[in-house]
């Protein structure tokens, strides 16, 4: 997986940066999950601090487009950690 930020934007009043990336792939598109891990280590940010809005691929290529937030305090839950199993009552 290659990854390309096309631009970054610096929006202070809410504590984040605004990414979008272009992701080229050579099997299927990956998910939000392993995106997060990427970029967090790509940044040097924790997992939580990175916020996978979207990813788009169009049909029959190895391309896909990415917005991302990545903020300055954790924010979002680790994607690739797995969720504790509810107990039931």
């Amino acid at each position: 997986m290659k990854v390309k930020f096309v631009s970054e934007k610096e929006n202070k009043l809410l504590g984040r940066s605004e990414m979008e990336i272009e992701i080229e792939h050579a099997d299927a598109t990956p998910s939000k999950a392993a995106l997060q891990q990427y970029i967090a280590k790509e940044k040097k940010k924790d997992a939580e601090c990175v916020e996978v809005l979207n990813i788009l691929t169009g049909k029959g290529i190895k391309m896909s487009r990415s917005s991302v937030n990545l903020w300055n305090e954790k924010k979002v839950k680790d994607l690739s950690k797995k969720e504790e199993e509810k107990k039931t009552e």
